[in-house]
């Protein structure tokens, strides 16, 4: 049990912070957002005026996926509870393990499309050069592979396998009850 207790605090403080994380993230995003429309956006000698509608549509797709994973996290912290409480074996238990899988399922799966759909990320900037001010449009393809959503996936299945196991376990504990 205090092994449980020392991971519950370590739960704990990753929901917390990844909290404060999720309400700061939208306060700088939108006030980035908002210098590269009004005043342009500065780096080294050139100055960002314009993003493209893609770029933006994956940025919030990646805050929502982050969402769900800190509620997965939530729910995870919920189980904790359950387990330090010597609640092992009952309904709650097998739906928030299966909660947590299907979830990290849909997590993995939006992570897999957001790697692997191009985001044409289009901007244009102003470049200083010593006679004054040149405007330059480029487009830039992002297309990535990563692994990391593999991990969520596996994660994903093997909390829907506990939710199995917990729930066969649960029926058992059911029908020894019965038999005595």
């Amino acid at each position: 049990m205090k092994k449980t207790i020392i991971l519950k605090k370590i739960i704990n403080f990753i929901y917390f912070s990844g909290l404060v994380f999720v309400i700061i993230l939208p306060i700088v995003g939108i006030y980035i957002l908002t210098q590269i429309y009004t005043d342009g956006f500065r780096y080294e000698d050139k100055i960002y005026v314009e993003l493209s509608v893609l770029f933006i549509a994956n940025v919030v797709l990646e805050y929502g996926v982050t969402l769900l994973l800190l509620y997965c996290i939530y729910l995870f912290k919920d189980l904790l509870s359950l387990f330090i409480n010597l609640s092992f074996f009952n309904n709650k238990v097998v739906s928030l393990f299966k909660k947590i899988g299907e979830y990290l399922f849909v997590i993995s799966v939006v992570k897999l499309a957001l790697d692997l759909a191009p985001i044409v990320t289009s901007f244009s900037y102003l470049k200083v050069n010593d006679i004054g001010f040149s405007t330059v449009k480029k487009d830039v393809i992002h297309i990535g592979f990563k692994f990391y959503y593999i991990i969520y996936f596996s994660i994903g299945l093997f909390f829907l396998v506990l939710a199995e196991v917990f729930k066969k376990a649960l029926e058992l504990k059911q029908e020894n009850n019965l038999t005595i």
